[in-house]
């Protein structure tokens, strides 16, 4: 009860600066660590007790710095003993190349959740299928509200000057995710 109150109380209280479109790195790691607390699937196949995040990015420069400076997010939070479920954090970057070669890379590095750090369409595409086969929540905070749409599971986005966590149920149901209710209850679910 007391993780949902703390989610609740950052998506409900938290200001952000006036005409703010995207959350910063650190809000979203913060994020992204309270999410996959409501996501059990991540947590069952987490291997020697650690849930290890994938962070794939493109080969533009955008998607290179998104990157960046949310794996250096995600690092501080491990640093800093963060944990998910009682498991230890690790992260686990990869670049966007043929679909079959990113599932292989991700396999051999144990992720059990990827953050997409991509802008181009091609580049979201090959993403969604690569969580989808390996059943994976896939997590976006760029342009989250129209990738959201096109079948990125989670979104972070911003909405009257504050966080909001977007959820597609079909593409996260395609992922094998498994959220707890009270999770879906805070979030807007986006078809």
């Amino acid at each position: 009860m007391k993780k949902i109150l703390f989610l609740a109380s950052i998506l409900w209280y938290c200001a952000l600066p006036a005409g703010a479109e995207s959350l910063s790195a650190d809000l979203q790691a913060a994020l992204i660590t309270k999410i996959l607390m409501y996501e059990n699937h991540a947590s069952k196949n987490a291997k020697n007790n650690t849930l290890v995040i994938g962070v794939l990015s493109g080969e533009d420069e955008k998607s290179a710095a998104s990157a960046k400076a949310i794996s250096a997010a995600l690092l501080k939070l491990k640093a800093k003993g963060a944990k998910i479920n009682s498991l230890a954090i690790d992260v686990a970057q990869a670049k966007i190349a043929g679909s079959s070669a990113v599932v292989e890379e991700l396999k051999s590095k144990n992720v059990n959740a990827l953050y997409i750090a991509a802008a181009r369409p091609a580049d979201i595409s090959v993403a969604t299928s690569v969580s989808q086969e390996m059943k994976i929540v896939s997590i976006i905070g760029d342009d989250a509200e129209k990738n959201v749409a096109k079948g990125v599971a989670v979104g972070l986005a911003v909405e009257s000057n504050k966080p909001v966590i977007l959820v597609n149920i079909n593409a996260a149901l395609k992922e094998g995710c498994d959220f707890a209710a009270q999770f879906l209850q805070l979030v807007k679910l986006v078809k």
